[in-house]
C-alpha cells in the first residue's frame, strides 16, 4: 500500500489561503504564519514538516504556511501577533489558536480535530450522552 503525503502549501496571500479554504471543504487546514529569518520560525520548520509528514497522509489534514512579510495583513485579518502561530481550520471556521511552536499541544488539537470540530463529534454520539431530566 502506498501513502501519499501532500507537501505543505506555501502561499502568499489572503486571497490564496481563502481559495484554499473553499477547495479543501470538509477537510482540517493546518496554518502556520510565519517570519522568514527568525530563530523561532527556522527552527519550528521541521517540527511542522514532522506533522505534516504524519497527518498529511492521504489528504487527512492540508498544512499551509504563510509568511507574515508577504501578507501582513493576516495580522489583523487573522489576529496573529506571536511567530510562529498556528491556526486550525475547518469549513473556513477557526478552530483552535497556539502561539508560538508548542508541537505537543498542536499535535493534540489536529488529533482532536482531524475528522471534524471535535463539538459536532460529541453532538454527532446521539442519544448516549442525552439526559432527558422528566
Amino acid at each position: 500500500m502506498v501513502c501519499l503525503v501532500r507537501q505543505i502549501l506555501e502561499i502568499s496571500s489572503i486571497g490564496q489561503l481563502e481559495e484554499t479554504h473553499w477547495q479543501n471543504k470538509d477537510q482540517l487546514i493546518v496554518v502556520e504564519f510565519y517570519v522568514s529569518g527568525t530563530p523561532d520560525c527556522n527552527s519550528s520548520v521541521e517540527e511542522f514538516e514532522a506533522l505534516n509528514s504524519k497527518y498529511g497522509i492521504e489528504k487527512q489534514a492540508l498544512f499551509v504556511r504563510i509568511n507574515f512579510e508577504l501578507e501582513p495583513a493576516c495580522k489583523e485579518i487573522y489576529d496573529v501577533d506571536v511567530f510562529p502561530s498556528y491556526k486550525l481550520f475547518w469549513n473556513n471556521e477557526t478552530l483552535c489558536e497556539i502561539s508560538g511552536m508548542d508541537k505537543e499541544n498542536l499535535e493534540k488539537a489536529i488529533v482532536e480535530n482531524l475528522r471534524g470540530p471535535a463539538a459536532e463529534r460529541v453532538a454527532d454520539r446521539g442519544s448516549d450522552d442525552y439526559f432527558d431530566p422528566r
